[in-house]
Formats: C-alpha cells, sequence, structure tokens
C-alpha cells in the first residue's frame, strides 16, 4: 500500500496527469502476450549461434583443434580471435578482446563462435572442440588478488592497455593507468582516494572509535529475458537487435571493436527489454555474434543459457569502516577502505569504483572524511552492474555500522542517525549542497510505522519461543550523476503525438512517464500519444534507462521538445490565422488551437497541419512538425544532478534453532521530488525493496576455484511470493525538485539502498548477534552465534 505526502504545492506545476496513478501503457501488451521482446524475434532463414567458452579458469592457449566440428554437417562457419579485429573494449580502461587471446581468464570466456543450422547442430560442434590448455595458478580472493608478489598475474601487461575517455563527462577526464610502483599489486586494476579535512586530527579528537568489516557477496541479476541478440549483415547494413538497455552503448562498443564498420551502416535496436537490472548496460554477447555475422547473409541468433547468465553478476565488495564520535553522538571522523573483484576484465568496473565514495559522505553531515578502494582482477567472471551501482553494498556497511556506534555511545539508531543527517542546505564533505530532500521525513516515518504496528497480528508461529522478533531501520541517499539525452516529439492528424527516445522501456515505466508528461504537455488524451523507443539512430543521444537518471533526464528533454514545438504551431497559427496576435493569448488544447478570451474563435490541429504542409506553402519545412530537444544538465551544476534519500524498515523473526530468518514487515520512506505516476513509484520502491531482501538473505553466487557451482535456480536461491514480507507500506514524499521534470528527481535504484541494512539491523535486534556479511544465511546465523558463545 502506498502513501503519498506532499510539501506545500505553491512550487508545483499544475497538472491533469502527472502524479496520477493511471495504468500503464504497456500494461495490456504484456499481460497479454502481445508485447514483443528480443527473445520471441525469429525471422526467416534464421541461423543459430552458441560460444565456445573456457572450461579453465586460467590458462594459455596452446591449440585449438577446430576439425571434428567443422566436418560436422549442419555447421556453417566457426570464428576465433584470428578472425576478428586485434580490438579490446570496456569502459575507459580498454581491456577485453573479443575472443580470448593467447589464454583464457575465467571459465566461460569466449574463446569462438560457431554457426549452424540450427541450435543442436551447434551444440553438437561446441561439444566436439578439442581444446589443449597450459593451466596457471588461479587468483580468487581479494588477499592472492592484492598481494604485490601473487601467484599469477591476470594481465600481465594491464599499463599498455588503450585509455578511452569519453568527451561528454568531464568527471573522468582524469583516468590514467595506476602507478606500477612494487608495493603495488600487479592484479590491482584501479584505484580511488580521497579525503575531506584532517581525518588523524578529528579521530585523535573523537571520544570513541569503532571500525569493523563488512562483506557482500556476489549475486545475479536473474532478469526474466536473458542476454540474446540477432544479428543480419546485408550490403546495406548490419543491423543488430539485442535485449539491452542502451542500444547507444551496444553501437558504440562494437564499433570499437570493429574500427572498419561505419556508423552509418551500422544500426542497433530492441523491443521491450525483460529486465536489466544493469547487467544489459555493456556489449557483452553482440561483439561475438558479430565476428559471425560479417560472414553470412542469413540473421544469427545467439543467446544466453541461465547457466551462462551468471557470468556477468553483481561484484563481491568488502567494506572496512572506521567512525570517530563524541559521546553526545556527533559523527567527526570517517575512514571506508574498499576492495571491489572486478572479476577477469573491466565491463563497468571503474566507473562503478569511481561511484562508490559517494555513499560515504552522502548521507550524514561528518567533519572529516577519508576514502580508499582497490579494484582487483581475479579468475572469475567479469563484474557487472547492478542497480544501484555498487552503492547499496558499501552502504550495507555503512548502515550497520551506524547501528553499531550508536549503541557503543548508548543512543538510540534512530537518534544517533537524525543527529548527524544531511539536510536540505546542509554542505557535504566536499562542498555539494542538498538541494530539497526531506531526509529527516524518510526515518521518522518508517519508524513512526513500526511504532503502530500490532505485533500480536502477525502468524501465530513467530510468536512462540522457538522464534525471536526484531526491528531495524536503515537509510541511504543516493545521487544521481548529471549528463545528457534528446528527444524528438512530432504531430501528426488525428491529432497524434509522436514521442522518439533511444532507450527501450525496460520494465519500469518509462514509456508511461513519457505519454503522461506529454498528454499533460499538449493537453490531450494519453490514448493520443505514442512512444517510439529502442534505437540507437532514432535520436542524437541517449545514454538509457541507467543510474536512475531517465525520468529526470530525459522528462526535462520531453518538455523542451513540446514547449519548441508547440511554440512553433502557435506562431504559424497567429500569422496564419489570428491576424498576427501574440502567442501568449493563444492556448494549444484538446487537439486544437483557440483564443484565450473567446473559445468559438479557434483552428483543429488537423486543419492547421493541412495548412502547414501545403506545398505552396513557404514555411512549411518536413522538420516544422517536428523538433529535437537535448537536455544537458551538466550546465547546471559541477556537482550530482540531485539526490534521493531513503528510510527503510524492517521486522524479521529468527528461528532460535535453526537461524532461519523470516521477513514478516518493510517499510519504505522515499523523497521522489514529485511521483510522476504514484502507483509506478511504489512498484519501482516495493521491487527495490524486495531485491534488497533477497541480497540480504538469499542470493550468493558461490564460486570454487572459479567455477560457479549454483549457476541455475534450483541451486541458487530467489525469495519466492512467501518468503518476502507478507505485508508493506511505501511512503511517497513530495519535496519538489525545481530542476526537475514537474519537480520530479528518480527512484529507478532507491528501493534497495536501504533494505539490507534494515534486516541486518533486525536480526540484532532479534537475537543480538552481528552479521557482517550478506547474504544472512541460516549457517551464517548459527556459525556466528556459536563463534560468540551465545549457543
Amino acid at each position: 500500500m502506498g502513501y503519498s505526502l506532499k510539501q506545500a504545492e505553491k512550487n508545483t506545476i499544475k497538472t491533469s496527469l502527472v502524479g496520477k496513478s493511471i495504468p500503464r501503457t504497456d500494461a495490456l501488451k504484456k499481460v497479454s502476450g502481445v508485447a514483443k521482446y528480443v527473445m520471441d524475434f525469429n525471422p526467416k532463414n534464421l541461423l543459430h549461434a552458441q560460444l565456445i567458452q573456457s572450461t579453465l579458469p586460467h590458462a594459455n592457449i596452446i591449440d585449438i583443434d577446430l576439425s571434428k566440428a567443422e566436418s560436422i554437417p549442419g555447421v556453417l562457419g566457426i570464428f576465433t580471435h584470428k578472425d576478428v579485429p586485434n580490438t579490446r573494449r570496456g569502459q575507459f580502461i580498454l581491456d577485453q578482446p573479443i575472443f580470448a587471446i593467447e589464454k583464457v581468464r575465467y571459465v566461460g570466456e569466449p574463446i569462438g563462435i560457431i554457426v549452424a543450422e540450427t541450435e543442436s547442430i551447434a551444440s553438437k560442434a561446441v561439444s566436439q572442440v578439442k581444446i589443449t590448455y597450459d593451466p596457471l595458478p588461479g587468483i580468487f580472493t581479494f588477499e592472492e588478488a592484492l598481494s604485490p608478489e601473487p601467484l599469477a598475474t591476470v594481465h600481465t601487461n594491464v599499463r599498455d592497455y588503450e585509455i578511452e575517455i569519453p568527451g561528454h563527462d568531464p568527471r573522468h577526464q582524469t583516468i590514467t593507468h595506476i602507478s606500477g610502483s612494487d608495493d603495488r599489486s600487479p592484479n590491482l586494476l584501479y584505484a580511488v582516494d580521497g579525503s575531506s579535512g584532517d581525518v588523524n586530527e578529528h579521530f585523535n579528537s573523537s571520544d570513541i572509535i569503532v571500525e569493523s568489516t563488512y562483506e557482500s557477496k556476489s549475486f545475479q541479476n536473474c532478469c526474466m529475458e536473458p542476454h540474446v541478440a540477432v544479428a543480419h549483415n546485408t550490403s546495406e547494413k548490419l543491423t543488430i537487435w539485442t535485449s539491452h538497455q542502451v542500444p547507444q552503448q551496444v553501437k558504440k562498443e562494437l564499433l570499437q571493436s570493429y574500427p572498419h564498420l561505419l556508423p552509418d551502416n551500422l544500426s542497433v535496436k530492441t523491443f521491450y527489454v525483460g529486465g536489466g537490472f544493469g547487467n544489459k548496460e555493456t556489449a557483452f554477447l553482440e561483439p561475438r555474434l558479430v565476428a559471425a555475422a560479417l560472414n553470412f547473409d542469413r540473421p544469427i541468433r545467439l543467446s544466453f543459457s541461465r547457466a551462462n547468465e551468471f557470468l556477468l553478476s553483481r561484484p563481491q565488495i568488502k567494506t572496512h569502516v572506521k567512525d570517530g564520535v563524541s559521546f553526545d553522538g556527533k559523527l567527526i571522523a570517517r575512514e571506508v577502505n574498499i576492495q571491489f573483484n572486478v572479476g577477469a576484465y573491466n565491463e563497468e568496473s571503474i566507473r562503478m569504483v569511481r561511484g562508490l565514495q559517494h555513499v560515504v559522505y552522502g548521507s550524514y553531515n561528518i567533519d572529516s572524511v577519508k576514502w580508499h578502494c582497490d579494484a582487483v582482477y581475479t579468475n572469475i567472471p567479469p563484474s557487472a552492474a547492478f542497480r544501484g551501482f555498487g552503492k547499496p553494498e558499501v552502504n550495507w556497511a555503512l548502515e550497520r555500522h551506524m547501528d553499531k556506534v550508536a549503541r557503543a555511545i548508548d543512543m538510540s539508531p534512530l537518534d544517533f542517525r537524525l543527529k548527524n543527517i544531511l539536510k536540505t542546505g546542509d554542505t557535504n564533505a566536499i562542498g555539494e549542497t542538498l538541494g530539497p530532500n526531506d531526509t529527516e521525513k524518510c526515518l521518522n516515518l518508517v519508524v513512526e510505522d513500526l511504532q503502530q504496528l500490532n505485533i500480536s497480528s502477525f502468524p501465530k508461529e513467530y510468536l512462540s519461543p522457538e522464534w525471536s522478533i526484531g526491528t531495524g531501520i536503515a537509510y541511504g541517499n543516493k545521487p544521481v550523476s548529471r549528463l545528457s539525452t534528446s528527444v524528438t516529439v512530432q504531430i501528426k492528424k488525428g491529432p497524434i503525438i509522436e514521442v522518439t527516445v533511444g532507450a527501450p522501456d525496460i520494465g519500469q515505466g518509462s514509456e508511461s512517464m513519457l505519454t503522461q508528461i506529454t498528454a499533460d504537455q499538449f493537453d490531450l488524451d494519453p490514448s493520443l500519444i505514442r512512444v517510439i523507443s529502442g534505437g540507437s539512430d532514432l535520436v542524437p543521444l541517449d545514454p538509457g534507462p541507467t543510474g536512475s537518471r531517465y525520468t529526470y533526464h530525459t522528462g526535462n528533454a520531453l518538455i523542451l521538445a513540446s514547449s519548441e514545438l508547440k511554440q512553433r504551431i502557435l506562431e504559424f497559427s497567429s500569422s496564419t490565422f489570428f491576424d498576427d496576435i501574440s502567442t501568449d493569448k493563444l492556448l494549444f488544447s484538446n487537439g486544437k488551437v483557440s483564443h484565450s478570451s473567446s473559445h468559438s474563435l479557434s483552428i483543429s490541429i488537423n486543419d492547421l497541419i493541412d495548412k502547414l504542409s501545403d506545398n505552396s506553402n513557404p514555411q512549411f519545412s518536413e522538420n516544422t512538425l517536428k523538433t529535437t530537444s537535448i537536455f544537458d544538465s551538466r550546465k547546471n551544476g559541477a556537482f550530482h544532478a540531485f539526490w534521493t534519500p531513503i528510510g527503510q524498515a524492517a521486522v524479521v523473526a529468527v528461528n532460535q534453532l535453526t537461524g532461519l530468518t523470516k521477513v514478516l514487515y518493510f517499510c519504505t520512506a522515499c523523497d521522489v521530488g514529485r511521483a510522476i505516476n504514484p502507483s509506478i513509484v511504489e512498484q519501482q520502491l516495493e521491487g527495490g525493496a524486495a531485491q534488497g531482501i533477497a541480497s540480504a538473505l538469499y542470493e550468493e553466487v558461490i564460486h570454487e576455484n572459479g567455477h560457479i557451482i549454483n549457476a541455475n535456480f534450483k541451486d541458487y536461491r530467489i525469495p519466492k511470493t512467501l518468503e518476502l514480507p507478507y505485508d508493506s507500506k511505501v511512503f511517497i514524499i513530495e519535496s519538489h525538485e525545481p530542476l526537475g521534470p514537474y519537480g520530479a528527481k528518480g527512484v529507478g535504484e532507491m528501493g534497495i539502498m536501504a533494505a539490507a541494512p534494515a534486516i541486518g539491523n533486525a536480526i540484532y535486534d532479534a537475537i543480538g548477534v552481528e552479521m557482517d556479511v550478506i547474504p544472512i544465511t541460516p549457517e551464517r546465523i548459527l556459525e556466528r552465534r556459536s563463534a560468540q558463545n551465545l549457543i
């Protein structure tokens, strides 16, 4: 159940649809099975491809014998690194070849690709490829990876890899390789350091210092639709259809991997995407498929099995937190050291580690802060982005630590947080001022909600002595980076408004958001709005639905484009039908342009379009009825576009005998600025909380000597419906972001930010056991209780 709490309306733009929970525009298509996904796309004359993959985590490749596979009827081609450019792709540091060259670095690494008439033939051919290896020692732990003299080096020439500096984001212009000094491990990909104030002096002036180490294990994105792509190379163009979040990023990385391809001859498209959560932001599958597609004039399909999906999972992160505090509860100093498991290749690791420090200083007012992060190569599959980009994993450590510090000074967890919380107008450790955010309400609401709960209403089985019930709270404040994006708006007879964006809807409701804003901009029924999305060539610029930025940036670009197009229509109406009166006396409403003082003086949009598109009209050009606008938030400041705070609270029951934990109740309060569609916002927050609960109690990708031993939904634990809270509540707080579209910010990642620490804190409240590693499994609870002599 969701509750919307609004601040004073004096700054809020009056709207008719924005702010209402109208049905999602994609709902009927999806529940009826009409919605199209790339997984459903099977064009005529389709060929099938499968990857040849490494079976060892680290080894030199001595020989690849393809003879038996090539002799199988129906096998049309096999391609390895010898058949593709010797290029590397990645984010910033380009370290990943199209296919393994000379050696493999993780189990499952693509060595080649086989194209056949059927999937079964391709599978049979893969089994007949014989690869001779010279095994190398594997690097699997942080300790092994960080050693100055490790047993093996994952990338012996990493300091020679090319560095690609994106021109659109000035924050990343300083990226370089780390120093190659002797005291640093050769497996260190990247390191981040930063500080504010004299942290040593402030620790010395603290009354008490508390420090602990926390860990977040790797877990999988678990999208309903796996990675899948279809490629078709014709004489005119190479077209890729892919289940990807950011078509323009795929195109960019393909041009990076295949320098001979021309931008105009390459197009990347997608339909609806069956979930992303981050690991569909980089071109992992597509460069391998293109290696085959360039050799055929028939479409070729390559899709991941569920087991292969585990090759792109959330990273393992270990965080050490040291806080200095006064006896009256003032946070004086904080030092945080983070270890980040990159896996075998960079993917998005550098981008993630460069943002982890934001949560170190983003929630509380601390006199002095210092942070350090080491991103290390290991011989496990590459770490992919996951909802929150690593920030929830660090926030897990920070918010568990806040409870420990509060207990150390005999202060309530709520009071300790409220004493130090950053509020509107406060400046954080790097000099950034927090915009309109009701941070205190995010915490107060969830605590008040817990206080009103009737414990006796819970199922009776949890009220027996076998179970202990506990409550916990946690807080988070997620920053969103600045970028630029573009939207095209076109008006057609009907009237119909077409909104064109590059990024697909990945399940988060972006199509509905765009429809509601457009309907209000043109005062039209939402059924007259068409959203065209999912293509690298649809608009000049679209970085996609990532980082909780989409509503803020694309919504603003849409408003700019709509305003420009409306003004163009009004100017033409004035000059043609209204005797050149000022356009501010004209209204664009309900499919017509009318005089503001006399609605009987009007012209329908359909008649206007006929007049405007008359070939003899000198004012008409093909772009008159269409406009593209770019919104660039980087022009508004050097820091983040906005911060979104969230408070979360949990009630858990822990079985004293087995260690099993059940979440009985969960509450979330988030300041979203303005909810364009409150129901969708509630769904986003509920979904994020569910993923946070899953990360806290269930999900863990288990590696043994580089092999994933639970890469399926039988052995990999995803909570079932009955394992999620039987009741929950969402409070939507609206403080109005001045620069957001209709006051909106972003909410995509927020629901997961504080969920895990709220549960960890509730478990301590229930049984008095400090659980510092997630997931908190029954086995870990019993082991920790035994270590603390509580059994």
